[in-house]
């Protein structure tokens, strides 16, 4: 069964090894696998933000140009796996070099499946989307309410930025993580879980590193 699909809901990777093979560490996503057995596994919280830290530039929400080609076969990779379903993914010690316009027009067609807001890039929240991550954790990838204009979003800015010092800090983006796990999901989550995924989306959006989301990052959390 092919849990790969092209939708906003999160796929599953069915991944198998045979007793006594071991999955080897080919790509950044293997290190996440269980290597010794056939497992249905979700990417946890602190999981994501160690895959978006690692293919996204540097203070930004999106794959690195000069990580998408890695990205793109690492990502099908998986999913070649998972669909012929062989014992072991053998490693390569060099990738085939892939001739540059036939690369582009690969590229773009990858980046056409998978680019949720038709920006040209795989951001943040189509990650959310390609990988299996945990529920409700996932949640919080999805707008929770249209913004239609700049307006809107400040109005949202507005309503948590509670002291009004023009910054979401660590208890005002709980409360924004309470909210809209609430509205998505219905569940009433413990306190602990909702401090940890609003420790690491405060990672995964703060970008200068200064504890607090900006203006232009909490705009990227929500666009």
């Amino acid at each position: 069964m092919n849990f790969f699909r092209k939708s906003v809901t999160a796929p599953i990777f069915l991944l198998q090894a045979t007793k006594g093979t071991e999955l080897k560490d080919i790509n950044f996503f293997s290190r996440f696998v269980n290597k010794t057995a056939a497992v249905i596994f979700e990417i946890s919280p602190m999981q994501f933000l160690d895959i978006t830290r690692y293919y996204c530039a540097s203070g930004y929400d999106f794959v690195a140009n000069e990580k998408i080609e890695q990205f793109m076969q690492d990502y099908e990779q998986l999913r070649d796996y998972e669909e012929c379903n062989p014992p072991v993914i053998e490693e390569t010690d060099v990738k085939p070099k892939v001739a540059k316009a036939r690369f582009e027009e690969k590229k773009k067609a990858f980046i056409e499946s998978y680019d949720m807001n038709r920006d040209g890039k795989i951001d943040i929240r189509d990650l959310s989307r390609m990988l299996p991550l945990q529920q409700p954790f996932n949640q919080l990838f999805y707008i929770r309410k249209a913004l239609k204009s700049s307006f809107d979003f400040l109005k949202l800015f507005i309503e948590y930025d509670k002291n009004c010092d023009g910054n979401i800090d660590f208890q005002e983006l709980k409360a924004y993580v309470t909210d809209t796990l609430r509205l998505n999901t219905l569940l009433n989550l413990e306190e602990s879980t909702i401090c940890h995924y609003t420790s690491v989306l405060l990672k995964i959006y703060d970008f200068n590193n200064d504890g607090m989301l900006h203006l232009s990052e909490f705009w990227r959390q929500n666009s």
